[in-house]
C-alpha cells in the first residue's frame, strides 16, 4: 500500500510522511478520500512497522498518510518515546531518507523544461501524477485543482464553518471544502456573477493575485515598487500590483520576449514551478522556520533537489534533479564555492547556503530586459509570400522590403526576414585590389563572410579580380547590448551581429561559464557557426582539465573578443580539418552563438542554444 516515505523537520518535530502507492484501487483519486476503518488499522500498522524498522530511537511526533497532494489521516505517535540512550544526528537522519523517490514514473516529464520543479513538488507530495506513467505537464490546471492544491500545500483549516458560497459550486462537489476554505481565507474570490468558475482555467494574471492574497503577510507589502518589464502588462489592470509583487518576491518570471501573457492558461508544469519558488513562503505561512540543514556527499531529501534546482538556474548543474547528492552535485558545488571566494570542500553549510540564495535572488535581477530588444524575425516557410506575411503580422509590403533591403516581392523558402527596424547598421567602403588579392583573402581582411562579399558586388566563386578594380566592402556597425550582469555576455544573433565581431581570423579570450577558467580560441573557419581552434598547447590543456578530455559536451562560455562579451556554447571534440599544427588538438572545434546552426544539417542545435541562454542570463 505505501510506496514511499521520508522524514520531515517541523518546529513541534519529525514528522513521518508516507505516501500511498496511486496504483492501489483503495486510493484511486487524485485529491484524495476518506479511509474506512479496516483501512485506517492497516495503514497504522504499517507506519508502526516503518518507523521501527527504518528510523528506530527517532522522535517521531506525528505521520501524515499522503495519496499526491491529498492529506488521508494522521496518525499521532508516541512522543515521549525512549531513544535508548542515543541521539541521532542530522547526517544519520538525512542518511535515513533513503526512501526519497529520486526519478519520476512519469514519461511525459523526462525532457520537460519543468522536469526538476515536478520532482521537487512530487518530492514534498504537493502533486501527483495524472496516472501512474503520466504528470500531465502541459494540461490546463482549473480554479478547483488550484485551489485543492492550496489547501493542502499551505495546511489551511476552514476559519468559520464551511457554507455554500457560490451557485456553482454544489456541496456534493469534490472541491467544494477547498474552495470553501480559500474564499474564507481571501486567497480566491468568485465573479461578479456570483459563480466561481471551478472548471474554468486558472489565467497567469488570476495566479498572481492567488499566490499574492496567500502570501502578503510574509513580506513587506510597502517595499518601494520597481517597474515591471513585461511589455504586455499595463499598470491599469486589475492584477498589476499582484503582477509586481510577485516579480519582486521571485515568485513569477516572464517570457524571453519580456511578456508575461496574463490571459495565458496556468499548466500544472507552471503551478509546480510557481510552487517550488515558493517554498520558503510556504513555510512562513504554514508557521514553520525554513531550516537549511548541512548538505554533502551522500545526502538525500528535498532539499537537496532544491540545492541542485538553484544550482542549475546559476549555470553549476547542467543535469537532472534527483535529490541526491552524488559527485555531480559535488563538483557543482565546489565550482560555486571556488568561483565565489568560499571554502572548497564541497559541503554546503550556512555560508554556502547564504551565498547560493544571494546569487540565486541577483539572477532573477538579472532577468530584466536589455535596453535594446534585439529584432523580431520570420523564417520564410513554404507557400509563403510577401504579402501574406506583411499581413499577418500588421505591416505593409513596403515596410517588410524597407526592413529586409528588398527589391523586389520574391523571397525563398528558409530565408530569415526582418519583422522590425534593424538596431545594427551597414555603411560601405572601398576596396581596391592588388596584385594577389583574391575574395577569400579580401573577406577575411574585412572580417565579412565571403559569400556577402561576392551578393554586393554581383560576383561568383568564378569571377576573376583585376587589379585596379574597386570593390563594395559592407561594414556592420553592431550595437552594444546591455548585459544582464559582469558575468554575462551579450545575447547576439549569429547572423546579424556574433559573425561580424568574431571574424575569422581572430583569437578570442573564451571563459568557462562554471568554472570561470580561460583560454584562448582562433576562428579558422565557419560559416553557420564558428569553427575554432587552441591557440596553443596550454590552452588545449585547460580545455581538457574543463571538459575531462576530448568531448561534444555542450558547455555555456563567454567569448571575449574586441572589448565585447558574448554568450555562446562550445563543444571540446578536435574533428576535420586542422589549421593550426601545434597546439595538440588534432582538428577544430565548434562554438555556437544564438541561432547558429550546424554545418552538417543546417539545424539549430537545442542543446548549444540551452548552453547559450544560460550564459547570458535569459530564460
Amino acid at each position: 500500500m505505501v510506496k514511499s516515505y521520508r522524514i520531515e523537520e517541523t518546529n513541534e518535530g519529525l514528522v513521518l510522511v508516507v505516501y500511498l502507492d496511486p496504483a492501489n484501487e483503495e486510493f484511486s483519486a487524485e485529491f484524495g478520500t476518506r479511509p474506512t476503518k479496516r483501512q485506517k488499522q492497516s495503514l497504522h500498522q504499517e507506519v508502526q512497522q516503518i518507523k521501527r524498522k527504518k528510523y528506530r530511537g527517532m522522535k517521531i511526533v506525528t505521520a501524515k498518510v499522503m495519496l499526491g497532494t491529498a492529506l488521508v489521516m494522521t496518525i499521532p505517535l508516541d512522543r515521549h518515546e525512549s531513544v535508548s540512550g542515543e541521539e541521532v544526528s542530522k547526517s544519520e537522519l538525512v542518511e535515513a531518507q533513503s526512501n526519497l523517490p529520486l526519478n519520476l514514473p512519469f514519461t511525459d516529464v523526462q525532457n520537460h523544461w519543468a522536469h526538476d520543479d515536478i520532482l521537487y513538488a512530487n518530492q514534498k507530495g504537493w502533486f501527483q501524477g495524472k496516472t501512474a506513467t503520466s504528470f500531465g505537464p502541459n494540461q490546463r490546471i482549473t480554479r478547483a485543482e488550484a485551489a485543492a492544491v492550496l489547501v493542502r500545500v499551505l495546511g489551511l483549516e476552514p476559519v468559520e464553518p464551511v457554507g455554500n458560497s457560490f451557485s456553482d459550486v454544489e456541496e456534493d462537489y469534490w472541491a467544494h471544502e477547498e474552495i470553501e476554505i480559500v474564499k474564507q481565507r481571501g486567497i480566491f474570490s468568485g465573479k461578479a456573477n456570483g459563480t466561481f468558475g471551478p472548471k474554468d482555467s486558472l489565467t497567469r494574471e488570476q495566479m498572481a493575485i492567488v499566490m499574492n492574497n496567500a502570501f502578503k503577510d510574509t513580506y513587506d507589502s510597502n517595499r518601494s515598487e520597481q517597474p515591471v518589464y513585461f511589455t504586455d502588462v499595463s499598470s491599469g489592470i486589475t492584477a498589476y500590483p499582484a503582477i509586481v509583487a510577485m516579480k519582486q518576491q521571485q515568485i513569477f518570471e516572464g517570457f524571453s520576449d519580456h511578456t508575461f501573457k496574463p490571459k495565458q492558461s496556468i499548466t500544472r508544469a507552471q503551478m509546480a514551478t510557481i510552487l517550488t519558488r515558493s517554498s520558503e513562503r510556504v513555510d512562513e505561512v504554514k508557521g514553520e522556520a525554513t531550516t537549511n540543514s548541512t548538505l554533502r556527499m551522500g545526502s538525500e531529501s528535498t532539499a537537496v533537489t532544491k540545492l541542485q534546482i538553484q544550482l542549475k538556474r546559476l549555470g553549476f548543474f547542467d543535469h537532472k534533479a534527483t535529490g541526491h547528492f552524488g559527485e555531480v552535485t559535488d563538483r557543482a558545488v565546489k565550482d560555486f564555492q571556488r568561483q565565489h571566494g568560499l571554502t572548497v570542500d564541497g559541503v554546503v553549510g550556512p555560508k554556502t547556503h547564504d551565498k547560493i540564495k544571494e546569487e540565486v535572488a541577483k539572477s532573477f535581477e538579472e532577468q530584466q530586459p536589455p535596453a535594446q530588444v534585439g529584432p523580431t524575425t520570420y523564417v520564410v516557410q513554404s507557400g509563403d509570400t510577401l504579402s501574406g506575411i506583411a499581413q499577418r503580422f500588421n505591416l505593409s509590403v513596403n515596410q517588410l522590403k524597407s526592413y529586409n533591403d528588398l527589391t523586389s516581392d520574391t523571397i525563398r523558402v528558409g530565408q530569415t526576414l526582418y519583422l522590425t527596424e534593424r538596431t545594427n547598421t551597414v555603411t560601405y567602403t572601398t576596396h581596391t585590389v592588388q596584385s594577389g588579392d583574391n575574395i577569400w583573402n579580401i573577406s577575411i581582411q574585412y572580417g565579412i563572410p565571403q559569400a556577402e562579399l561576392l551578393k554586393v558586388n554581383n560576383l561568383t566563386t568564378s569571377s576573376v579580380l583585376k587589379v585596379g578594380q574597386s570593390l563594395k566592402i559592407p561594414v556592420h556597425h553592431i550595437p552594444v547590448q546591455e548585459r544582464v550582469s559582469e558575468r554575462r555576455g551579450e545575447y547576439l544573433d549569429w547572423w546579424t551581429e556574433a559573425q561580424y565581431l568574431y571574424s575569422i581570423g581572430k583569437t578570442a579570450t573564451v571563459t568557462d561559464f562554471q568554472t570561470g577558467k580561460t583560454f584562448k580560441m582562433k576562428r579558422t573557419v565557419g560559416a553557420n557557426h564558428a569553427d575554432v581552434e587552441p591557440l596553443t598547447a596550454r590552452d588545449t590543456e585547460i580545455i581538457r582539465e574543463i571538459w575531462g578530455g576530448f568531448s561534444w559536451t555542450e558547455r555555456a562560455v563567454i567569448v571575449e573578443v574586441d572589448g565585447r562579451k558574448i554568450a555562446a556554447s562550445m563543444s571540446a571534440m578536435p574533428h576535420d580539418v586542422q589549421y593550426i599544427t601545434d597546439n595538440n588538438f588534432p582538428g577544430h572545434t565548434d562554438i555556437h552563438f544564438k541561432n547558429s546552426t550546424r554545418h552538417k544539417d543546417g539545424a539549430i542545435s537545442p542543446a548549444h542554444q540551452s548552453q547559450i541562454r544560460i550564459a547570458a542570463g535569459v530564460k
